[in-house]
């Protein structure tokens, strides 16, 4: 999303069979962006199904629903988020949950979260009871997902090195919360590989940490902190075959990567798999597990062929000209 102040866009594009990207059209959401970096992942979701794309409008305190297809994007519908600053949005079966940064515009206000049922024509509906305030002061909640079963919803917070785990209750409305302590300082993005393995990259150390879920929503750590010798390391993504984890570090402008073992450890990391330029933010493997894009604080991405036995990068392509502030990557 561009995160434009005078009217956030989506900018997509379409993936060649050689892994570079072409432009196809900059979408209107409805809403307003902010302008800057906002510190999270998550910006943007696709459904399960492919079929909508959610997209948080930090200026505008709302989000919007477009109907996708792999040549067009429609505006389905845009609601209120239940808060001020939308960071992260995520979806599970038709239930949608976004996370605000702050509860109210007032100083110090913790972070929210509200929650939505999604029609079959993309309509949004918000689930009562569905709005939570998670802590009472500011946390900068980073990210929130909801884990493949349906039966927890994840947000890390950076600043006070917590990872709130609140169950999904029946009716769709979240339960009470369980946080855990991060192993690892200042907790920013993650993904899941299945239901109960969850990756955290952990900005203040240059860290990243594999945790496993149970039944009750505690977290019990596999890995704790392993470093990647470089600095922030705040966004990740895992390819689809679960064997590797990639993060970006955006101060040193680098991307590292580590092995996935069988037990769900994080092995053999590779402090530098690519050096970037431009200050490293969002990234995505592809569908096919070949090309991993990087979105940079410079407006641009740079997309590169994955070596999938090793892991290792090879740049192909560099697209350059986004708004400063453009926030958040996602392909279906």
């Amino acid at each position: 999303m561009t995160n434009s102040t005078a009217g956030n866009a989506v900018q997509a594009y379409s993936r060649s069979s050689d892994g570079t990207l072409v432009s196809l059209a900059s979408t209107p959401t409805g809403g307003t962006g902010v302008g800057h970096g906002l510190e999270n992942q998550g910006a943007l979701t696709l459904s399960g199904d492919r079929q909508f794309l959610y997209v948080v409008n930090p200026g505008s305190n709302d989000l919007s629903v477009f109907h996708v297809t792999d040549t067009t994007m429609t505006l389905a519908d845009r609601a209120p988020s239940g808060g001020t600053l939308p960071v992260s949005v995520a979806e599970w079966n038709g239930i949608v949950y976004v996370l605000n940064r702050n509860a109210s515009s007032g100083t110090g206000t913790g972070p929210t979260i509200q929650g939505f049922q999604v029609s079959t024509s993309g309509a949004l509906s918000p689930i009562a009871g569905s709005t939570m305030t998670l802590h009472p002061t500011d946390t900068t909640a980073t990210q929130i997902a909801i884990s493949p079963d349906g039966l927890w919803i994840i947000v890390t917070n950076r600043d006070s090195n917590q990872i709130d785990v609140i169950p999904l209750q029946q009716n769709h409305a979240p339960g009470t919360p369980v946080t855990a302590k991060s192993a690892g300082s200042g907790p920013f993005g993650f993904a899941f590989t299945d239901a109960t393995h969850l990756y955290i990259s952990e900005f203040q150390a240059g860290t990243t940490s594999a945790y496993r879920l149970d039944s009750q929503g505690n977290l019990h750590t596999l890995s704790a902190a392993v470093p990647t010798q470089q600095k922030t390391t705040c966004w990740l993504a895992i390819t689809p075959d679960r064997s590797l984890v990639y993060v970006s570090n955006t101060i040193s402008d680098s991307l590292s990567s580590y092995h996935i073992a069988t037990d769900g450890t994080l092995v053999q990391p590779v402090p530098v798999v690519a050096a970037t330029s431009g200050g490293s933010l969002d990234l995505i493997v592809d569908a096919t597990g070949n090309y991993l894009s990087v979105l940079a604080t410079d407006g641009s991405i740079k997309t590169y062929r994955i070596d999938t036995t090793s892991g290792a990068l090879a740049s192909i392509q560099t697209i350059s000209g986004l708004p400063s502030g453009t926030n958040g990557l996602i392909g279906r």
